[in-house]
């Protein structure tokens, strides 16, 4: 399908419009606006869709609009803004340079979807207006170089996804102020450098993934203070020399992954306070000489995975006192190490060694 007749105006009952992997090189005629009960527009993959009518301002009863994988769509109107009843808006994957600022006008809005758009460089203020959302996607939006300090405002917002987010070198000083943020993911954001302190004010947040953030070298003392975090992931982090003692202080961790730290040649002492964590993920820190002796404390840990750490010639004394550790992976290991392991680790019911 390439064109849509002007006469879709007169199906003033139409609640849904679906055009699936449609050209759509002429657009949507304006006479959509007339379409006043309509809920879901539904566009993914529409390869010549270049823009979209003023008159789109008018579908008042609009929920759902999915424009995804519109490749040639790089502009929208500012009649956007007028969608009140908006809840799902998906723009992944076009070619949107900049998003327009009457956007702060979707007071509805509960999910926007901006992944891979690669050319989409910043984000208006009036983004910090949008009282209603609680998934914000911006996974490789390889152009944006900074968040707007007006994104700190969304009271609701449970999800912010970064994911490679290339040329992002930091985050707000206020992300603190995200009082309902569940999950923050920076995997693959390499420009990262640091995390402000006040993300430890970030009091709800269940998971933290800053998976080869390459440039990070550090994590700041303030990263104690997320008592309701689950799971820490650092993955591929190989610029990161130390963790802070304060890690000792997420009561609630129950996995910590730091595979791949290449460059982290110790663990603080307060690790074996991690008393609900369950699962250690040590693989491929090739600088790590030794483990502290509290990892012992560590009750509740199942899992500890020490493939690859080649520094490593001896296991402290104390993990023999794991009694819930299940499986102990030690391939790539140093020969020292693997026959110089204590008695009590004949408990371990998987072992691997090579």
């Amino acid at each position: 399908l390439a064109h849509v007749p002007d006469s879709v105006g007169d199906l003033t009952g139409l609640k849904r419009l679906a055009l699936h992997n449609c050209r759509l090189p002429a657009g949507l005629p304006e006479s959509i606006s007339g379409l006043t009960q309509l809920t879901a527009l539904l566009l993914p993959c529409c390869s010549r869709l270049g823009r979209l009518p003023d008159g789109i301002g008018g579908l008042t009863a609009l929920a759902q609009l999915d424009l995804k994988s519109c490749r040639e769509l790089s502009s929208l109107p500012d009649s956007l803004g007028s969608l009140s009843a908006l809840t799902t808006l998906d723009l992944s994957g076009t070619s949107l340079v900049s998003v327009p600022e009457t956007i702060g006008g979707l007071s509805a809005l509960t999910a926007l979807n901006l992944d891979s758009c690669s050319a989409l460089a910043r984000l208006p203020e009036s983004l910090g207006s949008l009282a209603a959302l609680k998934t914000l996607i911006l996974s490789k939006c390889s152009a944006l170089t900074r968040l707007p300090e007006s994104l700190c405002s969304l009271a609701a917002l449970a999800t912010l996804d970064l994911r490679r987010c290339s040329r992002l070198r930091q985050l707000p000083d206020s992300i603190g102020d995200l009082a309902a943020l569940l999950a923050l993911n920076l995997t693959g954001c390499g420009s990262l450098e640091a995390l402000p302190d006040a993300i430890a004010r970030l009091a709800a947040l269940t998971l933290l993934r800053l998976g080869v953030c390459t440039s990070l070298a550090r994590v700041p003392d303030g990263i104690g203070g997320l008592r309701a975090l689950t799971d820490l992931a650092l993955p591929g982090c190989c610029a990161l020399v130390a963790l802070p003692e304060t890690i000792g202080d997420l009561a609630a961790l129950t996995s910590l992954n730091l595979s791949g730290c290449r460059v982290l040649a110790r663990l603080p002492e307060s690790i074996g306070e991690l008393a609900v964590l369950k699962t250690l993920h040590l693989s491929g820190c090739r600088a790590l000489t030794q483990l502290p002796q509290s990892i012992g404390a560590l009750a509740a840990l199942t899992a500890l995975n020490l493939n690859g750490c080649r520094a490593l010639t001896q296991l402290p004394r104390s993990i023999g006192a794991l009694a819930k550790l299940q499986r102990l992976d030690l391939r790539n290991c140093s020969r020292a190490l693997r026959q110089g392991l204590p008695d009590a680790i004949v408990r371990v019911t998987q072992f691997d060694i090579e």
